[in-house]
């Protein structure tokens, strides 16, 4: 459906993209995911026509847009703030955009009504915007940009001012309804939970480059990269001293890999207490152990210093003590190689 080629945008001297190449699927939901200043909103802001980029083409259904202002791309726009009109009420919150646009009187009547049941607030048309909780604002804010029927939605950090519990729900509820009308969109967060909720595919930004784009369930397995895994809130990631035939060679052992690494993460769920267990087994002393419901957060630390995390399960049966030696089991399964970072 969009394709990005090439994208690259400076501010001065300072590269904000490098080379962006980007495909979004008809009727997915792209989740561009990371920190701060690595260039998502810049990225998005080029797609919806709010600035040119020094380089590369946007294309839509192999059209190129670049030149095409904003108000014809046929994109619908949320942001992080909503920009709802205080002194307008629901009803006519959803329609400004509408109205701009000169629909009729009648359809834009008709496009109101059917974005506020998409979001569940049929019954608050008539309703100052100032009576509306974080929530309700929201899913105005949604509504609005619904109502145009957009070909594209891009969201801009859509739930950042919401607290976490009302966040962790709408956010599925946001999935829900743009699904259930068919709808592409593209989704800036910095929030991973948020990402693995909402999106099809994720795309993990760093430094104006993506340095993964994949499935939420193969990027949470499966990171290619140290940062990737870093930003994801994996640990577990131990340098490589040497590599040869396949093996490589750490402060806590050796290691078969499928792939070159420059670093191998022991994956969080792949380790477990046990007993010896010839070359997948390490020791090392517990310095915390940490309640955390169904299982306890362990640390445990090799005689390299280098520490390991892992949870063990409440009904496991026994809880080892600070202080104590544990032999902590690797699962092979869980052996992932990483990059220091992309090539070139």
């Amino acid at each position: 459906m969009l394709q990005l080629h090439n994208i690259t945008h400076r501010y001065g001297s300072l590269a904000v993209l490098q080379g962006i190449d980007l495909e979004v699927r008809e009727g997915e939901i792209l989740c561009l995911l990371g920190p701060s200043g690595c260039g998502k909103t810049t990225l998005l802001r080029i797609i919806a026509g709010l600035e040119r980029p020094s380089g590369g083409d946007v294309r839509l259904g192999g059209r190129s847009i670049i030149d095409v202002p904003v108000h014809r791309r046929d994109f619908g726009l949320m942001f992080q703030d909503f920009a709802l009109f205080p002194h307008m009420n629901v009803a006519d919150n959803v329609a400004f955009g509408l109205r701009m646009r000169q629909i009729p009187a009648a359809e834009r009547q008709e496009r109101v009504a059917e974005a506020l049941s998409l979001v569940g607030l049929s019954e608050y048309a008539r309703r100052d915007v100032s009576q509306l909780s974080g929530g309700e604002r929201q899913r105005v804010a949604l509504a609005r940009s619904l109502a145009p029927r957009p070909r594209l939605l891009m969201l801009d950090e859509p739930m950042g001012s919401l607290d976490a519990a009302l966040r962790d729900r709408l956010v599925v509820e946001l999935r829900e309804i743009v699904k259930s009308i068919g709808l592409t969109a593209i989704y800036v967060t910095h929030d991973q939970q948020e990402a693995y909720a909402v999106a099809d595919r994720i795309g993990v930004m760093n430094a104006g480059r993506i340095e993964q784009l994949d499935t939420p369930q193969a990027l949470y397995c499966c990171p290619r990269t140290v940062f990737v895994a870093r930003f994801l809130g994996l640990t577990n990631i131990i340098p490589v001293d040497q590599a040869a035939d396949g093996h490589v060679t750490t402060p806590l052992g050796t290691f078969a890999l499928s792939a070159p690494a420059d670093a191998v993460l022991l994956h969080p769920d792949s380790l477990s207490l046990g007993a010896q267990d010839g070359a997948l087994s390490v020791e090392g002393r517990v310095i915390e152990c940490t309640f955390q419901g169904a299982h306890y957060r362990l640390q445990v630390r090799h005689e390299s210093g280098i520490e390991l995390t892992l949870p063990h399960p409440v009904r496991a049966g026994f809880t080892p003590g600070v202080g104590q030696r544990v032999w902590v089991q690797i699962n092979p399964d869980g052996l992932i190689p990483l990059r220091a970072g992309l090539s070139g």
